[in-house]
């Protein structure tokens, strides 16, 4: 049976990972270069840790309460 993935069939997933390995894009990023790109990046992991699920038991929780305690 063929594996089933989500986007790209395997043929170009495969093209895509030899492009990849070819070209070595990670060795030209250099991260944000200006003031105000630095001062967006370092909201990043916060803005991204509000779907961990960690931040999901939390928030359930707090549904939990509010609907227990009839919060507004």
């Amino acid at each position: 049976m063929a594996e089933k993935t989500k986007g790209w069939p395997p043929k170009r997933r495969q093209k895509q990972a030899e492009n990849m390995r070819k070209t070595k894009p990670w060795k030209r990023t250099t991260g944000p270069r200006t003031a105000a790109g630095k001062e967006a990046a370092k909201y990043n992991a916060l803005k991204h840790g509000f779907y961990t699920p960690e931040a999901d038991a939390l928030r359930a929780t707090l549904k939990d309460l509010r609907d227990m305690s009839q919060w507004p």
